[in-house]
């Protein structure tokens, strides 16, 4: 019988989107069938699965020694070599058949893959995101090795979307499995029910709404599109950003709270169907000019899927070449916002405003959330991939 660790920089319940998605894939396991292992020194995580640590002595000075170019190349070997002997050894005591890796950490890659080669134990790469452009310069070579070499001795792996499983075939000529970050089970029914008691929006009022992180890489996307909302006099407009990013901080990245823009702050998942329903507009941004343009090319927001689940119009303003942008294409979707010009955001909220008078209907995002990210659709998909041959 087969029994799965699951590596993993983050773990649940931890708010991390990653987190987030590994929790609601693994609801159908059994605490028997898996466990996790992380990196991370934060031991007060409670979850239904055991929890191995298998950060070294050296882990806490890697951001110290990243910055001496000779120190570090001995360093990644002696972590690498350090790391994969507590995975080792944790692999042995709980009879592990396969070892799921996940990107977001540089480590955890290597390592595993180690572990797996001395052992011949299954090896299967999570790329949540592209594992070599989430890191900087300096550190891409490395990851770039770490990752062919783990795509090499693996006979599957997984991604969130297409894009990132079409590179991965164009740099390897590797089928990855697609499977998508999908919503909690209870979800839709929750949506449902709020719809049923009160959703009327008001007509000659618009608010647009965020739940998320605001940071380097969507930054500019929200200052260009509050630039284009001051200039909009037509009707009155408010933005409301959910977040657990701390008001003040929000405050000296320049984003100035006010009349038309409103802090609030990060949500329960239980209150999140609430918060969509009471906005006319949901907004998606990912940043134009982050530096980390490969990462954002391939990002799928774990929020798409409960944004679609609501049947709330969505703007997304994001690059043009995006997975975001490919996906709203592929289904014919509105309000897809290419540039930080501000007559372009101002063309699409004026077309929103006409839509929303002439009572448009959007259950089209309803139809798509149910075909793409049904969480037990998804679910199957991921167990079906692990435990099979």
């Amino acid at each position: 019988m087969k029994k799965i660790a699951i590596i993993s920089h983050v773990v649940p319940p931890q708010s991390s989107g990653q987190a987030v998605i590994l929790g609601r894939l693994l609801q159908q396991f059994a605490p028997s069938q898996l466990i996790f292992i992380t990196n991370q020194v934060e031991h007060s995580i409670h979850t239904n699965f055991d929890i191995y640590f298998c950060n070294t002595y050296l882990s806490s000075i890697f951001k110290y020694i990243s910055y001496l170019p000779i120190l570090f190349f001995f360093y990644t070997k002696a972590e690498i070599f350090l790391r994969s002997k507590k995975i080792q050894q944790i692999v042995f005591e709980n009879n592990i058949t396969t070892l799921v890796v996940c990107s977001g950490d540089l480590f955890n890659m290597p390592a595993a893959t180690k572990v797996c080669k001395n052992n011949n134990i299954e090896l299967i790469p999570y790329f949540f995101d592209d594992y070599i452009y989430q890191w900087k310069l300096k550190f891409a070579r490395k990851a770039a090795k770490y990752e062919a070499d783990a795509i090499s001795f693996s006979k599957k792996s997984i991604a969130p979307n297409e894009y990132i499983a079409g590179d991965y075939k164009k740099r390897y000529g590797v089928d990855v499995k697609v499977i998508r970050n999908l919503s909690e089970n209870s979800f839709l029914a929750n949506i449902n029910n709020l719809k049923n008691k009160n959703t009327k929006l008001e007509v000659d009022k618009l608010q647009i709404g965020f739940l998320g992180s605001v940071y380097h890489a969507n930054y500019d996307a929200f200052l260009a599109f509050f630039q284009a909302l001051k200039k909009y006099d037509k009707i009155s407009i408010k933005f409301k950003i959910y977040t657990s990013i701390n008001h003040r901080k929000l405050e000296k990245l320049f984003i100035e709270f006010n009349h038309i823009i409103e802090y609030s702050e990060h949500l329960e998942q239980k209150d999140i169907p609430t918060a969509l329903l009471e906005n006319d507009v949901l907004y998606l941004p990912l940043g134009f000019n982050t530096g980390i343009e490969k990462v954002i090319r391939s990002s799928a927001p774990g929020k798409l899927a409960e944004y679609l689940y609501s049947s709330r119009p969505i703007i997304a303003h994001v690059p043009g070449d995006s997975f975001v942008t490919w996906y709203f294409r592929k289904n014919n979707f509105p309000y897809l916002i290419n540039s930080q010009e501000t007559n372009k955001i101002i063309s699409v909220i004026t077309k929103i405003i006409a839509d929303k008078k002439a009572k448009r209907d959007y259950s089209f995002y309803l139809q798509s959330a149910k075909s793409d990210f049904d969480p037990q659709k998804n679910q199957k998909l991921f167990r079906d991939y692990i435990f099979g041959e």
